[in-house]
């Protein structure tokens, strides 16, 4: 499904109250309700369920996608709006229910699968009266006991505004007589310019109050003004009101943005910008003070955000007004109004002789009756209300449906009724109801062609019960199973689960306990090489597939390890990770500092579309603005940075460090985190780390194991500004076993620190090398030289090289150790499908635009800032050819005027071993460049 908790589009603003459909949803999974039930739940509980609100908020489902509320006014946009809207409806529960695109035959036939665009229209007949929002969700008692309880008030309210209207149309009547006597010889305010010439007087202060806006004829609230003007009588006049000048406004304001403080202020009146505007507040009053007395013969003041144009969303003007000027701010004079102006409206004419045409009787028994209806609202208001949801509203007789051509709904075609799509007549009962056929009735049918005897139904669900468990389904397209989706990988077994599914009665448990206690799911992880070949993705389950943690799960875990999980309140209101803002549109700030209000599990979490968080965003949360049938499994440097420095990380290895209370801290640390006991290394390690850094960063450690990470082995005694050699690819932790002692100990040795960044199957592409630049950073940020070494082995040669030549600034050295250092040579022949998804080209644009992104072809940057490189390369390495790669670099790079050394081992092919690494300069101090002198350097 696609459950957010905010509308999405422009506005976006928070859904409070659609949480009861997330506790729905739980409570439903956990009794372990029919599934068959659930759907139908989910398509027409409302009615199936009527004012039981335990099945009633099923229905929420159809209302629980982004939708468009901006309001437009256009008819034809509108019309687009709720074509859109509904096409969600119909998109969820295709794809959900039966795997099929349905909407993929909205504007055409569908071109893949035999689904007509008619059938498309007959399956959204059924959602036609479905329209979002909220309403009670309340038990027939609860909502007869509101009813005897608001019925009286309701009718003594009707009473009392009877009697009000009634009295008030015979004061209109008066005041109508009397307008028609009246003559105005001013025009009305106008939102362009509205301009008071006045006798010449000195002052230093001048005073706006209005009455009236054009609307709403009783209060000058909630107006607006882009620019107050102040003219002085003089040959030349000057707009002494300018914030330039020296003069200051005072007014309350009727908006407020946390995020833009000075957004809405009076001081927008008098900035010169026509295009910011002063949200009048209460009292609508507006003072300017000027910085010195000055001689004033013209005031004016203008609604519109510009000159040129009328724009109706400028908001309203004040049409009823007086001016004051003032010497010391205390005694006032009026120079000004606006009652000889023509009314902006007959309601507005109406309000200026309402006084006048009004009795003493009559306004005594207007004033008596104001007073009942004060108190009629006020025992209204004191009714306990119903409990409301965000489960959506319907029409009893929804509009009729057409085919739109091409999809468009300003160009209907022949009308259709609801029925069920006729592709699958063959294997299911189809359905077919009248034209004009209730609201809920068209739901109700829809839902049980879905759930009675339709055999794709049961397929759907069982293989997203597989893909769960084993991370990719039988079908690995669980939302599409028409002809452009994955065929079953093992087509008998999913028509196996499906029967069993139905066999069982739609009950779920029984079919996970069936597939978590089958040979295939208990099968071990380990790898085997010779089947890799044949099948790398264990789709044909060879093993059991390893599968990464999702994001809330990583979050989820964190909290129960360091001991901070709050399993109360189950239910209810969610928490957020963010701090919402909202002001026409919404706004949300990721909170810095989450506190243990927010250590519920993640599923209470309010998600709202476009929130971005950062432990759950990093590590793929589904962007929640779409349906999304899989999950993206990425690798990241945020993720590991995540992990590193996140304030949540660091909070919950406090946490986590605060459990160890026991005699042996490093084995109840293993215990809670791995639930295994630590191995003689880890335990060394452990007692190192400890010792050193006390037991918040060995928790800090702990809570990344199996995480993508950035290693760093500092130097015990850094060299000045703490030199750093960059290596690459890191894998497995770092460095190895073998190389541990060549690299780590011997820059140690020489103050210099050992880093790298783990990020996964990358060549170097632009995107990706911009991720190492976050590390470099975040090392740079920790104090480290800004110029690191930079150590690429195999392919590492590529992704050292392709961040260098992009930043050749920032590199003091390079070194390869059998480096790819041609993309057109190993990257584009031996890991052709990890180089194109790195890029995220087709092997004809890449190769067609590789001299961008060839190192080789890149050069002239590095050369210039004079970086020295040195290789190692054995001569008769097949997997990484040496006259292809190294020599290729050393030939271009010294034609460039740059420095190269090489040094060629005998008789060495592609592989890690120390006879091949005691060439390196760290092994051998007779060889040392200067630039990896030992400590004197820098």
């Amino acid at each position: 499904m696609r459950f957010g908790e905010s509308n999405g589009f422009e506005r976006n603003f928070v859904i409070d109250d659609l949480y009861p459909f997330r506790d729905y949803v739980i409570r439903s999974l956990n009794e372990d309700k029919p599934f068959d039930q659930l759907i139908r739940e989910h398509l027409a509980g409302d009615v199936l369920g009527k004012f039981d609100p335990a099945v009633e908020v099923g229905s929420a489902f159809l209302v629980a996608g982004p939708y468009d509320d901006v309001g437009n006014q256009d008819a034809n946009a509108q019309k687009v709006i709720r074509a859109s809207t509904l096409d969600d409806m119909v998109t969820a529960t295709g794809s959900a229910f039966l795997g099929l695109t349905i909407n993929c035959a909205r504007c055409h036939n569908h071109k893949f699968d035999p689904i007509p665009t008619e059938d498309y229209y007959r399956i959204r007949a059924a959602f036609e009266g479905v329209v979002h929002g909220r309403r009670p969700l309340a038990t027939k008692e609860q909502t007869q006991a509101f009813d005897a309880a608001m019925g009286p008030l309701k009718k003594e309210r009707a009473k009392i505004v009877a009697e009000q209207e009634s009295l008030t149309m015979a004061v209109e009547a008066k005041a109508k007589a009397l307008l028609a006597t009246r003559k105005y010889p001013r025009a009305k305010a106008d939102t362009l310019l509205t301009e008071e010439k006045i006798t010449p007087v000195d002052a230093r202060f001048v005073k706006l109050t209005m009455s009236a806006t054009s609307a709403n004829p009783l209060s000058g609230v909630g107006g607006r003004i882009s620019e107050f003007e102040i003219w002085t009588d003089e040959a030349t006049p000057r707009n002494v009101a300018l914030a330039s000048y020296g003069s200051t406004a005072e007014g309350a304001k009727g908006a407020t943005a946390d995020d833009f403080p000075q957004a809405y202020s009076a001081a927008l009146t008098i900035d010169g910008d026509e295009g910011a505007q002063w949200f009048i507040g209460n009292p609508a009053e507006l003072v300017i003070t000027l910085p010195r007395v000055e001689t004033i013969g013209r005031l004016a003041y203008r609604t519109a955000k510009g000159r040129l144009l009328r724009d109706n969303t400028q908001g309203a003007t004040p049409c009823e007004y007086e001016m004051f000027v003032s010497i010391d701010g205390k005694e006032w004079k009026k120079v000004a109004d606006s009652y000889d102006r023509e009314a902006w409206s007959p309601a507005h004419a109406f309000e200026r002789v309402r006084k006048e045409v009004t009795t003493p009787a009559e306004a005594k028994q207007l004033s008596t009756l104001a007073r009942q209806l004060a108190d009629v609202d006020k025992r209204i208001a004191a009714v306990p209300k119903l409990p409301v949801a965000w489960i959506g509203t319907h029409q009893a007789k929804p509009e009729p449906t057409f085919v739109q051509k091409g999809g468009d709904p300003t160009k209907p075609a022949v009308q259709v009724a609801p029925s069920s799509l006729a592709v699958l007549g063959l294997v299911t009962k189809p359905y077919a109801l009248k034209a004009d056929a209730g609201e809920g009735d068209r739901r109700v049918a829809l839902a049980e062609w879905i759930t009675r005897d339709n055999p794709i139904t049961a397929r759907v669900l069982a293989n997203r019960l597989w893909h769960y468990h084993f991370g990719t389904g039988l079908v690995d397209t669980p939302s599409d199973f028409g002809f452009m989706g994955s065929k079953p990988t093992h087509p008998d077994l999913l028509d196996f689960l499906a029967q069993r599914l139905v066999a069982s009665g739609w009950k779920l448990k029984t079919l996970h306990r069936e597939i978590v206690l089958s040979q295939t799911y208990l099968q071990s992880a380990d790898f085997d090489p010779s089947a890799a070949r044949a099948d790398k993705d264990a789709r044909l389950l060879w093993r059991f597939p390893p599968r990464r943690l999702g994001a809330e799960e990583i979050r989820d875990t964190m909290l129960a390890t360091a001991g901070q999980m709050k399993l109360e309140p189950m239910g209810g209101p969610g928490f957020r990770l963010y701090r919402y803002l909202v002001n026409n549109v919404s706004t949300y700030i990721p909170l810095d500092t989450p506190g243990p209000e927010t250590y519920r599990r993640s599923v209470y979490h309010q998600n709202a579309r476009a929130s971005v968080v950062d432990i759950l965003n990093d590590f793929d949360l589904p962007d929640i603005a779409f349906a999304a049938p899989k999950r993206a499994n990425t690798t990241t440097p945020l993720q590991a940075l995540t992990l590193l420095n996140n304030g949540f990380t660091l909070d919950m290895a406090k946490a986590f460090a605060a459990r160890l209370d026991g005699t042996d801290p490093i084995a109840q640390a293993y215990s809670f985190a791995l639930q295994r006991p630590p191995t003689s290394t880890e335990r060394a390690a452990a007692e190192k780390l400890i010792a050193l850094h006390g037991k918040p960063a060995f928790c800090r450690a702990l809570l990344m194991v199996d995480g993508h990470k950035a290693v760093i082995h500092p130097a015990a005694t850094p060299a000045k500004d703490k030199p750093w050699l960059w290596y690459a690819p890191t894998l497995n932790g770092g460095v190895s076993i073998v190389q541990h002692k060549l690299y780590a100990d011997a820059c140690q040795q020489a103050g210099i620190a050992i880093a790298g960044y783990d990020l996964g199957e990358v060549r170097g592409a632009p995107k990706s090398a911009a991720q190492f630049t976050k590390f470099y950073d975040e090392m740079v940020k920790r104090g480290y030289s800004p110029k690191p070494i930079l150590l690429g082995q195999s392919r590492g040669g590529m992704m050292t090289l392709t961040w260098a030549f992009r930043n050749p600034d920032k590199v003091k050295a390079w070194i390869g150790i059998y480096p790819v250092c041609n993309l057109a040579s190993w990257p584009l022949k031996n890991s052709k499908v990890q180089t194109l998804g790195d890029f995220e080209m087709t092997e004809s644009e890449l190769t067609f635009r590789i001299k961008e992104f060839n190192p080789i072809d890149n050069l002239a940057g590095l050369a210039a800032a004079k970086v020295p490189m040195f290789a190692v390369h054995g001569d008769t390495d097949v997997v990484v050819p040496y006259k292809d790669n190294t020599l290729l670099l050393k030939e271009r790079y010294e034609a460039l005027g740059g420095k190269f050394t090489v040094k060629i081992v005998p008789g060495e092919g592609h592989k890690v071993g120390p006879s091949f690494f005691a060439c390196l300069p760290y092994a051998s101090p007779s060889w040392r460049p200067t630039w990896l002198a030992p400590r004197r350097a820098t």
